[in-house]
């Protein structure tokens, strides 16, 4: 059997090198550095087919357009049609499980009720409400900073409510910040191909649309759960095991997949590990192209201590990986630059070579 491939990542080299790692041209180039490279190939494939997909699923003419631009909208009708009329009132078919439980297994807790952030954006402060916060910043910075030239009355922070008039900034015609969908106006008709454009002023018309649908998913979800809560106390025997049953269902479904995860999780994003990776590779370029320029001390050991100091990383990190002994002088195989970069990510973050390798090509 042959040995296993290990994936490698596509990486340019910098453009130039710097002095060291504290000036503003070394931070610029390790931000150009890192924004040319964070992009692999495979995620640049995946953005790509992820875009078709959603292209496909937009121009399905079987698929009514509310539901392409709202998957809550789709469970609220789903869950509303699983609704009859008896003579004690208005129950929950048994058929609603599915739809109750699919809906909190794709949003999660958001299913009952949104976050802060999201909230906000469908339900801004009223100007009472901006008036009062802007007088308590006005106090706090009045009595914590007593220099402050703020203090005069203007307030600190000024946030403007939204609205669902088409407002236009005169600085820029693509400003959609006072844009928020009125659902009980007539909404406005477009091609839902449109909403996948990440500049189009539509996708952000239909982020709000489906927060303020999720807003009323919660409120219909924790309705069944009152009713089956109360089966639980009430009902028959059967009625009673059914309930719970869709009481426990619903339980699971809040729990995270965690199926063929690995014991020790990776408490970083892969996109926080590209981003280590990437830094760490800027800065053993710079120490390499320090060690082997014409310019410099002649000794090698003055050359080694001079990189150690301008770019932050010790003399005995370099002697590791340079294959340097105690005298910088060689002795062994060096690293090369990018095996340089994954070790420090690998001993950063915990976790195997192998892994850091599968991330940087996912």
């Amino acid at each position: 059997m042959g040995k296993k491939r290990i994936p490698r990542s596509s990486v340019s080299r910098p453009q130039g090198f710097h002095r060291n790692s504290t000036s503003i041209e070394y931070a610029n180039g390790e931000t150009e550095f890192i924004s040319q490279n964070i992009f692999t190939a495979g995620n640049k494939r995946k953005i790509k087919e992820q875009a078709a997909k959603r292209a496909a699923c937009l121009q399905d003419p079987r698929v009514p357009d509310d539901y392409k631009l709202s998957p809550s909208r789709y469970y609220i009708d789903q869950i509303w049609r699983c609704t009859e009329a008896t003579a004690s009132g208005f129950e929950f078919t048994d058929e609603v499980a599915t739809y109750v439980v699919q809906a909190v297994r794709e949003f999660g807790v958001d299913a009952l009720r949104l976050n802060a952030h999201d909230y906000f954006q469908i339900h801004p402060l009223s100007d009472e409400d901006l008036n009062r916060w802007n007088k308590d910043m006005m106090d706090y910075f009045a009595a914590t900073i007593p220099l402050n030239e703020q203090k005069t009355g203007t307030p600190i922070v000024q946030l403007k409510n939204l609205t669902n008039r088409k407002e236009r900034s005169p600085d820029n015609e693509e400003d959609y910040s006072g844009w928020i969908s009125d659902l009980e106006g007539k909404p406005v008709k477009r091609d839902p191909i449109e909403y996948l454009h990440p500049l189009a002023r539509a996708q952000k018309e239909g982020e709000l649309r489906e927060l303020a649908y999720r807003e009323g998913l919660g409120l219909l979800i924790c309705n069944v759960l009152r009713f089956w809560r109360e089966q639980v106390q009430r009902s028959s025997l059967k009625q009673r095991r059914f309930a719970a049953k869709c009481l426990r269902r619903f339980g699971e479904a809040l729990i995270p997949e965690t199926r063929g995860k690995r014991e020790r999780f990776l408490e970083a994003s892969h996109y926080e590990v590209k981003i280590f990776y990437l830094k760490e590779l800027y800065r053993p370029y710079h120490i390499e192209n320090a060690l082997c320029s014409a310019g410099g001390p002649r000794n090698h050991g003055l050359r080694v201590k001079e990189a150690a100091e301008s770019y932050g990383q010790s003399v005995e990190l370099i002697r590791e990986f340079w294959g340097l002994d105690d005298s910088d002088e060689p002795d062994r195989q060096p690293f090369t630059v990018k095996d340089m970069a994954r070790e420090l990510t690998a001993r950063q973050f915990r976790i195997s070579h192998q892994r850091v390798s599968n991330i940087l090509s996912s």
